[in-house]
């Protein structure tokens, strides 16, 4: 602290007492035995976790503790805003496109430049993805079980955990740093551009890799169907999900497969007769809907998202789909609890009765 002290009183400065903590940032010293730093007539008071200008640190430069910071943030802030951010209704793509990357980003990105290192570990990574599920979720018309991988497409924005890096990389080079060995972009690559221009070579590289993983990856392979490259949804001016349309763009929605994998229906089948009433069904096969359909059913079905007629088209047929479900009592709320309701008081009954077969058999008619 001597050294602490000196070059402070050399700036004009004073080490305040009561503010001071020690911690560990690196090293392999015991867990159980803080080391003691003196200051003055005492030793510093050690800590396992401290926040330094926003940013929340734990021992050994552990970041885990500063995105478990920003998730409970970014909770609070979904939770004020559920008044606008409806599933049926609420405010335009645009705005809701302001608030994610005026607000939402802004809170969830801060400090990246110092952080982004340490993304690429599997549990800063998952950090980083479960708090950009909350907001996705929370913005966007889909289902609960819907992956965050396709959230990320049908919202169009380079997901938080490229952004950072991406951050991170451009405030190496514009400060003159050597870039780290990030596997995305090498120094070769950015010489002899300006700032501007190396800031569109990092991001340009970045979506590269976001299409490279949205293409690798086991997760929402029905969304992928019809946006293979994410980079193209943020171009499309006529894009404007409802919940009806990302029924059919997920799979995730009111469909009898769907709710009947979930115990929320009795069969998967669906009112025409076919065995397996799930989104490629009710898109292009159904009867029941053939006087809706206003497309060639071969169309493939990259188009129905990059051309806006055709979109306007997938648009209204989705709504008045659903609504006619709706009416016919298919889509019935009410119904789906019920099922889940009954479904899980047989299970319980079940047990319980296993657990005690001496009870009357009559106590619990099947």
């Amino acid at each position: 602290m001597d050294v602490v002290r000196d070059w402070a009183g050399g700036v004009n400065l004073t080490v305040s007492e009561t503010k001071s903590v020690c911690m560990l940032l690196k090293g392999i010293l015991s867990n159980t035995r803080p080391p003691w730093v003196r200051n003055g007539p005492r030793n510093l008071p050690y800590q396992k976790r401290t926040k330094y200008l926003g940013i929340t640190v734990a021992e050994r430069l552990n970041f885990l503790p500063h995105f478990q910071d920003v998730r409970l943030r970014l909770i609070k802030l979904t939770g004020q805003f559920k008044r606008v951010l409806r599933k049926k209704w609420g405010p335009s793509l645009r705005n809701i496109k302001t608030w994610w990357s005026g607000l939402f980003s802004a809170v969830a990105l801060y400090g990246a430049e110092v952080w982004f290192r340490e993304i690429e570990k599997g549990y800063i990574r998952r950090a980083v993805e479960r708090c950009q599920r909350i907001v996705t979720y929370a913005i966007l018309p889909v289902c609960r079980t819907v992956s965050t991988e396709a959230m990320q497409v049908l919202l169009g924005e380079l997901p938080w955990r490229l952004q950072a890096i991406g951050r991170g990389i451009l405030y190496e080079v514009k400060n003159y740093r050597d870039l780290p060995n990030n596997g995305y972009i090498g120094a070769n690559e950015l010489e002899r551009l300006t700032n501007k221009q190396k800031k569109t070579k990092i991001f340009e590289k970045l979506h590269q890799v976001w299409t490279d993983d949205w293409r690798d990856t086991t997760n929402g392979r029905v969304t992928y169907l019809f946006a293979p490259d994410p980079r193209k949804i943020k171009t499309l001016t006529h894009y404007a999900p409802t919940m009806e349309e990302v029924f059919i763009l997920t799979s995730h929605g009111s469909m009898n497969a769907y709710l009947y994998g979930r115990n929320l229906r009795d069969t998967p089948e669906c009112d025409c007769g076919a065995p397996n009433e799930n989104w490629q069904h009710i898109l292009n096969e159904c009867p029941l809907y053939d006087e809706l359909r206003t497309w060639d059913p071969t169309e493939p079905l990259i188009n129905f998202l990059n051309y806006s007629t055709l979109y306007l088209k997938l648009k209204t047929y989705c709504a008045n789909v659903f609504e006619l479900r709706k009416m016919r009592g298919i889509d019935n709320a009410s119904t789906k609890y019920l099922y889940f309701i009954r479904n899980t008081l047989f299970y319980l009954i079940n047990i319980y009765k296993s657990s005690y077969p001496y009870l009357h058999p009559n106590l619990f008619p099947t």
